[in-house]
């Protein structure tokens, strides 16, 4: 078999878990002929992107996925992470601004999710996670503020 690092040939070293392993001669990996598990394609990034806008929780998307809770939760970080805010181009427009307090585990624990929205198209205009200080306000309203003409109302 080749080494699927290095091309080069390799031989037969073992069985995990009921698959044969193998070693290659010239790099001396390990590896195994298939693997049965199959972290998460770009299909499957879509899959968990539309199951949590659907409002599917961790544990639902990791039962329809077959994924762990902790693969799903770092697949939803790295999406995040490579999602970008674009500004809209918006003048004379209302915002509202509005704020979520969420616990994890335990209500010492709280986060809060702050969000800047346009009142008339309901399109997010930014938003925060996280805890709740002036600090963390300001960088949702400093987005706002970049806005031409804007009137900011809160509920």
């Amino acid at each position: 078999m080749e080494c699927k690092y290095c091309k080069g040939k390799s031989i037969k070293k073992g069985f995990q878990t009921g698959i044969q392993k193998y070693c290659c001669k010239v790099c001396k990996k390990y590896f195994q002929g298939t693997y049965t598990y199959k972290l998460c394609k770009e299909e499957d990034n879509k899959m968990i992107v539309i199951l949590n806008n659907e409002g599917v929780g961790i544990c639902g998307i990791a039962r329809i996925t077959g994924m762990s809770k902790a693969n799903v939760i770092n697949k939803i970080k790295y999406i995040a992470s490579k999602t970008k805010l674009t500004l809209p181009d918006e003048e004379q427009q209302e915002y509202e601004m509005d704020e979520l307090c969420t616990f994890i585990k335990n209500k010492e624990d709280t986060y809060y999710i702050i969000l800047a929205i346009n009142k008339v198209t309901k399109r997010v205009i930014d938003f925060f996670v996280g805890k709740r200080t002036k600090e963390n306000i300001n960088k949702v309203i400093s987005v706002l503020i970049l806005l031409k003409h804007f009137q900011l109302v809160t509920i």
